[in-house]
């Protein structure tokens, strides 16, 4: 009995470490991804996406930019 509460309490230690690598790896992906271009650029870019557009052609659009 002894045993299967230390193998228990290693498992859930090992689930809990890999949520939280899980969570901060995923915020750091979002923080990451949500930021501009080129933070010291103040430059504004107007680009216009065409109605109906699919996403492959924004981001052939975006591209095109610079973006």
């Amino acid at each position: 009995m002894f045993r299967s509460k230390i193998g228990r309490t290693k498992l859930i230690l090992i689930i809990l470490a890999a949520a939280v690598v899980l969570i901060t790896g995923s915020t750091l992906v979002y923080l990451n991804g949500i930021g501009a271009v080129d933070s010291k650029n103040e430059e504004t870019v107007t680009v216009e996406i065409p109605s109906g557009s699919g996403a492959s052609a924004i981001i052939d659009i975006l591209d095109e930019n610079g973006l």
